[in-house]
């Protein structure tokens, strides 16, 4: 009786396939069982519909990530540019003129470069202070007042004629890129002791000796440091200077005198 009232539900519609028409109640009970199990099948399981916006969320927090990461180098880089700018500011103190002017002048350029990459494009301002730090090196290798020469014959036999304090060993000239044939040596005595060996040198060579005048100190200003001097000397066209002060502003734990002997030829 059951077995009856499943078929008439099965035959209540019309055959789709061969199968069912030929195979009659229980040809239809297989292929209904069979369009259940493909139904089951097909349908998308619970964790399938979010597996898409997964993924996204996923790269858009990786996306942030680097971005993130990006900006923080980028924040590097400007910190060492702002460094590079100002060690080649104090470079000016013994290093000008027109190349001197163009390399500040780079530093500066390249620092308001990244200033203006950095929201958009980070990434670019990374290799801003190498290329500044290479701008320099090339701006102080083709500057001629940086090259060092050797001091010329007529520089060292000027200096001869400069014989040294007492107790002090003959200076080594060497020719410095700004200061020209230059020596530097300390000696035990006091300034007024070398002003007055050099200057009798100097006179007995047949240099003409210009002394520094009387140094006025106005209200509010601090006079000089004790120790200090200088003379300057001329003949033909070699210039000579002495400059004079105390020891320990070079060396803290030297005595005496600290003594700069500059010798140029006049071109």
């Amino acid at each position: 009786m059951e077995r009856t009232r499943r078929c008439s539900y099965l035959s209540d519609r019309p055959p789709m396939t061969k199968l069912e028409a030929t195979s009659g109640c229980r040809g239809r009970a297989v292929l209904a069982r069979r369009r259940i199990f493909l139904r089951v099948e097909a349908a998308p399981g619970p964790g399938s519909l979010t597996a898409v916006p997964s993924v996204m969320a996923e790269f858009r927090a990786s996306a942030v990530s680097r971005r993130r990461m990006s900006l923080v180098l980028a924040g590097v880089a400007i910190a060492v540019q702002v460094l590079l700018l100002f060690y080649f500011f104090v470079l000016g103190l013994g290093w000008g003129g027109f190349w001197y002017l163009a390399n500040l002048g780079q530093a500066a350029a390249l620092l308001l470069l990244a200033l203006a990459l950095v929201r958009k494009r980070p990434l670019l301002v990374l290799p801003l202070p190498v290329v500044s730090l290479l701008l320099s090196l090339t701006f102080q290798a083709v500057d001629p007042s940086l090259k060092t020469t050797e001091c010329t014959a007529t520089e060292l036999s000027a200096a001869a004629e400069f014989a040294p304090p007492p107790g002090t060993p003959p200076p080594q000239f060497k020719s410095e890129p700004i200061n020209g044939c230059i020596a530097r040596f300390s000696t035990t005595l006091t300034s007024d002791q070398v002003l007055d060996h050099y200057r009798l040198t100097a006179d007995n060579a047949g240099w003409e000796v210009e002394e520094a005048g009387e140094l006025v100190v106005e209200p509010g200003q601090e006079p000089p440091t004790p120790g200090m001097g200088s003379l300057d000397m001329t003949k033909n066209q070699i210039s000579a200077a002495v400059l004079l002060e105390p020891a320990g502003e070079e060396d803290p734990t030297g005595t005496g005198t600290w003594v700069v002997l500059e010798v140029h030829e006049r071109r």
